[in-house]
């Protein structure tokens, strides 16, 4: 009874949770959080953020620096052009001249201006720029009657002359104190007539192809009017450093107004600048009201006060005015002088606070401006200096465009010139980010910093940058059998609804992230069932409300836009420009980003356990993978299903997806790419730079890439949920037998594939299946050439004790002719055929021609099925075999075919797996390929019954790796082929697939790594190291590597031990078993391995591997059996892996136990050797 009621009082409490709403807050209350507030404009407060310690500041200035390059497109900064300057009509005045200048900043686009030089001295001169700011008609500016008799009454200005032309006046000064001066044309002012300074006509360029700026995809680029007049800032110092008489040590820049924001812009990114005076335009109020003044992400996080200051501890001068900068003095200014004392150097800031004159660069100020770059740029004159009067230029002398020197028309200017160039930036900041994709560990550090540090200052913040948090609980209630738990997380002015569900948490805790919000963890009133899965298993499941979802919104509704703020309402299309709503406010996206950090922070206050990140939608899967990139290794495993989304199919700058900058800095895949350490499982095609990434990166993530969403879930299932070991992130073991595919290429060096080396081609599939897997970086063939090698792996023993030493050589008088496998040898085919395996083998056998003895048949050695060819290679289209006899069997039957040898060895391949699904199967894929003769599709037949063999020459080295390619593709295609075949038909998770090579590289192609000795037929490490990869989702930990030295003869124990058999084969192995290592549960035995090689004319030389050092034994025209004329060197490869240095001298008694050792093994297997006709 006690019973049956316990029963009835849970169930209605697990009715009534399942009609709650599941709301942590009260209906229509919305959470508490900073972020709801009405958005930051340009008209917001920016107090100067202060540094604790001096030596701090360089980091800051470090950020503020990366945040303005970032913002206009310039981080990293764009290639640079030839100026291809002209300077032409010179107009001469009593003591300076002025030049007329136009030069290219992009091919194409002109920056123009006035150049001023003192006149009858000789330089090096101080070089001064002069960006004119918003005065009507900008360099050519003229104040008018009006306004100069008002400021001769007011004092404001000295000469009539000088205030009605105050731009000129400033630059007739400066070059009668012995300055050069360029007074340059904003965009879109004066001679600068290519793009207008604020084009209306915006809209119809806003579209997916031949955009302009103001545009989504621009905004993508990040690709705005102020980066394209920074540049021509920037590069107007490249002009200035070109002149003779420029002296580079002395460089200065002032301008007032939106010249104030170039000058401070300027000197912030560029150290070539040494003293700055911006003026009225610095302060902690108003900071600017233009699109070249705006730029997203540029004033979050710091203001005009943290920009101008960027230039410290360089001198900078100021000046205030009756406008925004009205109160510099008492906000801001002090901040700056506490800056430049704190750094040592307070002489170097200068400040005038004229604040009863109007917005101005009036004579008061430029006479403050005249002392600034007297004293720092030592140029002797006593003070005050007052200017004097002087002859403005007229327009007509001022402008650059003449009959001579036309001003640009037609395409170069307007609408097509606008496409023009953005379409050149696109174009140049993609061929720079291609150009950063690090192929090297050597420069994973250069692509870390670049794009990395875009995304660092894109989301704004890191984990470990996430203080602290709070939570707190509002309800509880008991569903489905587990404890659900509601409440709040605050971290600073942020708030969170957040949902955990759990039944111990002992395991660790999965953040589950959904584009439903917290609610994503429930259909209707229960627990969705992977979630209940997960908490039954030993987790607790955390969800949260992001902002904009769930709670912070009404009812069911969804987000479709995030807010945005215009300029003056947004009736002009300039005032719609997305830089006044991002240089302010972070994205939407970004927003989420620090939510899914925080609950990550929150989760890992609570003792215990690995922390896992899921990540699924449209949003969310995005959303996770920026904030897993910024985790560090606080996350043990993440699962994303980005469901397709992209960044660049994005069209609105509104969209809630939205992050000016994403598309620029590589999307998703820049993203992913930064992720790491651990595993990462994707619902995606290989993206190839996160791929790319992980393969040279040792703390990279290790991505799994699934085709779609019930592969993911099925991987968190074998992950998270029947894992017995969640915290290595391996799935438990299938209990059904598994399958093999042993795929082995022929004499293909250690660098024959892109993921192990390879600089010459890419081999996306044989890469794909390696970041899926484990690349072993010190495997070894057995032998070192192909007879030999096939018999230690098909048998788990050195092949010397089959008396298989050498190749099995195709001229019948030859000694070594009429070896071959012998019945009294057991092959891993034999073994796992009595395990109940269907066993099968395509391509090439090499072991025993069977006119000598059907003994040598492969269908004699345990396997089932034979489709390919007895001797060491054939002609890859007539399959005419190195015995020049026609040479291909299906089974015992001889069977002529057309078909390029790959395409029949992939094809048959296939054929196998789909026909034996049912039931376990192991597959020796045997390759002909990258073994001669050298022929790629629709090369011609080389060898004939007849004819023998036409061998191939390359003409140039270009021509030999155009052979090297096209003979290896179809290999990677096969290899893709069979990894999609299994996929497909659902054996992927439980099929183990090896991939290697019998030996190191012939001198056909250069396969080999150049950092290894030797090569096919030696036994230094280029003889019979190779690449080894093996793959078995599910069970091998994706992009894991281990460098822990492995053999050929270790594939067959590592399979006999997976498919459970219990009873030892006949013959002792020398292999041991791998599988503790590639399933990640134990280390392997340290053992020592040996090598012998004997070459078709006799000659002989053994090595052995203990550890770190390794022993080279030659002895040229010994006695068959016998050391006789030995040369012994030794080798520590760990410091020396080219073998270039012999050490036996200074090792004289490791190395005579070495050889002592070698000798013995090498006569245990002659002792144990099968007994074979002929031989040397």
């Amino acid at each position: 009874m006690r019973s049956s009621l316990m029963c009835l009082m849970w169930l209605a409490c697990a009715i009534a949770a399942s009609a709650n709403d599941l709301r942590t807050l009260p209906e229509g209350q919305r959470p508490a959080d900073g972020r709801l507030a009405e958005l930051r404009t340009l008209n917001s407060d920016f107090p100067f953020k202060q540094i604790a310690d001096p030596h701090d500041w360089p980091m800051r200035r470090a950020e503020i620096r990366r945040r303005i390059l970032l913002s206009q497109g310039l981080w990293p900064m764009p290639s640079k052009s030839d100026l291809n300057a002209v300077v032409h009509g010179r107009v001469e005045r009593d003591d300076y001249v002025v030049d007329r200048v136009y030069f290219e900043s992009i091919p194409g686009h002109y920056v123009t201006g006035s150049l001023y030089r003192p006149k009858g001295k000789s330089g090096p001169f101080p070089a001064i720029l002069s960006p004119h700011g918003h005065w009507q008609d900008g360099r050519f500016y003229d104040a008018g009657e009006a306004q100069i008799r008002a400021d001769l009454a007011s004092g404001a200005e000295r000469f009539e002359v000088g205030g009605r032309y105050p731009i000129q006046a400033r630059a007739v000064q400066l070059a009668r104190m012995g300055c050069l001066v360029f007074v340059y044309d904003m965009t879109g002012n004066a001679d600068s007539i290519q793009i207008g300074h604020r084009p209306d006509r915006a809209a119809h360029l806003d579209r997916k192809t031949d955009w302009g700026f103001f545009s989504a995809q621009a905004d993508l680029r990040l690709q705005n009017m102020m980066g394209l007049q920074t540049w021509n800032s920037v590069r107007a110092v490249d002009f200035m450093m070109t002149l003779d008489d420029t002296d580079p040590t002395r460089i200065g820049v002032t301008g007032a107004s939106g010249g104030g924001t170039q000058s401070m812009i300027l000197a912030a990114i560029d150290e070539r600048i040494t003293a700055a005076m911006p003026c009225v335009m610095v302060s902690t109020s108003m900071q600017g009201g233009c699109t070249c003044e705006n730029a997203p992400y540029m004033r979050i996080d710091q203001g005009n006060i943290d920009l101008a200051a960027a230039i410290a501890p360089r001198p900078l001068g100021l000046t205030a005015a009756d406008d925004w900068t009205v109160e510099l003095e008492t906000i801001g200014y002090p901040e700056l002088r506490e800056l430049y004392t704190d750094l040592g150097h307070s002489d170097r800031l200068t400040a005038a606070f004229n604040v009863h004159f109007k917005h101005n660069y009036n004579h008061v100020n430029r006479t403050v401006m005249y002392a600034f770059f007297n004293r720092h740029f030592k140029l002797g004159f006593g003070e005050p200096i007052l200017e004097r009067d002087y002859v403005p230029l007229s327009r007509s002398e001022a402008t650059v465009w003449t009959d001579d020197h036309p001003a640009p028309a037609g395409d170069a200017v307007g609408d097509a010139h606008e496409v023009r160039i953005v379409k050149l930036a696109t174009l140049d900041s993609q061929q720079q980010m291609d150009g950063l994709i690090p192929t090297t560990k050597d420069q994973l550090a250069e692509y870390r910093r670049i794009v990395g540090g875009a995304w660092e200052t894109i989301l704004a913040r890191r984990l470990d940058q996430v203080q602290s948090t709070s939570f707190d609980k509002t309800k509880e209630v008991q569903l489905d059998g587990l404890s659900v738990t509601l409440g709040l997380v605050d971290h600073a002015d942020e708030q969170l609804p957040i949902v955990t569900i759990n039944r111990s948490g002992k395991k660790g805790t999965v953040v589950w992230i959904t584009d439903q919000g917290k609610q994503g963890l429930f259909d209707g009133g229960s627990v969705r069932p992977v979630v209940a899965e997960m908490a039954r298993a030993g987790y607790t499941v955390i969800s949260a409300d992001l902002i904009g979802q769930g709670e912070f919104l009404s009812g069911d509704q969804h987000l479709d836009a995030q807010r945005m703020w215009y300029q003056r309402g947004g009736e002009l299309a300039w005032h719609r420009f997305s830089g006044y709503t991002y240089g302010y406010n972070h994205p939407l996206f970004v927003q989420r980003v620090h939510d899914v950090l925080s609950v990550i922070k929150h989760a890992s206050s609570p003792a215990g356990g690995d922390i896992h990140l899921v990540g699924i939608g449209s949003e969310a899967g995005a959303i996770a993978a920026a904030a897993r990139s910024q985790s560090g290794d606080a996350i043990a495993r993440t699962f994303i299903d980005l469901q397709e989304f992209r960044f660049s199919s994005l069209e609105r700058q509104d969209d809630p997806m939205f992050v000016p900058g994403a598309v620029k800095y590589l999307g998703v895949d820049g993203l992913l790419s930064l992720c790491g350490p651990g595993p990462i499982d994707v619902v995606s095609p290989v993206l190839p730079i996160a791929d790319q990434v992980q393969r040279i990166g040792v703390d990279s993530a290790r991505f799994q890439w699934h085709r779609n969403h019930d592969d993911l879930m099925s991987a968190i299932d074998a992950a998270l949920v029947r894992s017995s070991s969640a915290a290595t992130g391996l799935p438990a073991q299938t209990s059904s037998k598994p399958n093999f595919v042993v795929i082995m290429v022929d004499d293909m060096g250690y660098a024959g594939v892109s993921c192990f080396g390879n600089p010459s081609f890419k081999t996306p599939q044989i890469d794909r299946l390696a970041a899926e897997g484990m690349r072993m970086t010190d495997f070894h063939s057995s032998g070192t050439v192909c007879s030999p090698t096939r018999a230690g792996l098909l048998t788990g023993r050195y092949q010397q004790r089959s008396g298989i030493e050498a190749v099995i050589h195709p001229v019948a008088d030859h000694p070594e002719h009429r070896k071959g496998l012998n019945l009294s040898e057991t092959t891993f085919a034999e073994t796992l055929k009595n395990a109940g395996y269907t066993t099968g083998i395509v391509g090439k056998w090499h072991q025993g021609y069977p006119h000598n003895s059907d003994d040598y048949h492969p269908q004699n050695h345990g396997f089932d099925e034979f489709f390919g060819y007895h001797s060491g290679n054939i002609d890859f289209v007539s399959h005419v075999g190195d015995h020049n006899k026609h040479d291909w069997w299906h089974g015992k039957t001889e069977t002529h075919e057309e078909g390029y040898a790959t395409d029949l060895i992939n094809r048959y391949s296939i054929d196998f797996i789909e026909q034996n699904r049912d039931k376990p199967f192991c597959l020796y894929v045997s390759h002909l390929a990258i073994h001669n003769p050298v022929q790629v599709r629709g090369d011609p037949v080389r060898r004939t019954e007849s004819e023998g063999w036409k061998r191939w020459k390359p003409k140039s080295d270009a021509e030999r790796i155009e052979k090297f390619r096209g003979i290896t593709l179809p290999i990677d295609e096969g290899v893709g082929r069979i990894r999609e075949t299994l996929v497909q038909l659902g054996l992927d998770r439980n099929t183990l697939v090896l991939f290697f090579s019998d030996n190191g590289a012939s001198n056909d192609f250069p396969s080999g790594s150049e950092d290894l000795r030797g090569g096919k037929g030696t036994v230094y490490e280029g003889g019979h190291k190779v690449p080894f990869i093996a793959w078995w989702p599910g069970q091998i930990r994706p992009g894991s590597q281990s460098d822990v030295p492995a053999i050929t003869l270790d594939v067959m124990p590592t399979l006999l031990a997976l498919a459970g058999v219990k009873t030892a084969p006949p013959n002792p192995l020398d292999g041991i078993d791998l599988s503790p290592l590639l399933l990640g549960r134990d280390a392997l035995p340290p053992r020592p391995l040996f090598w012998a090689s004997l070459s078709n004319r006799g000659g002989r030389s053994e090595a052995m591997r203990d550890g770190p050092w390794k022993l080279v034994v030659q002895h040229p025209n010994a006695a068959p059996g016998s050391f006789d004329n030995e040369t012994v060197a030794l080798y520590r490869l760990d410091r020396d892996p080219a073998e270039q240095t012999d050490l036996s001298a200074m090792h004289p008694e490791r190395a005579a136990d070495m050889l002592e050792r070698l000798k013995a093994w090498y006569a245990d297997t002659q002792q144990t050797a099968t007994e074979q006709p002929g031989g040397w």
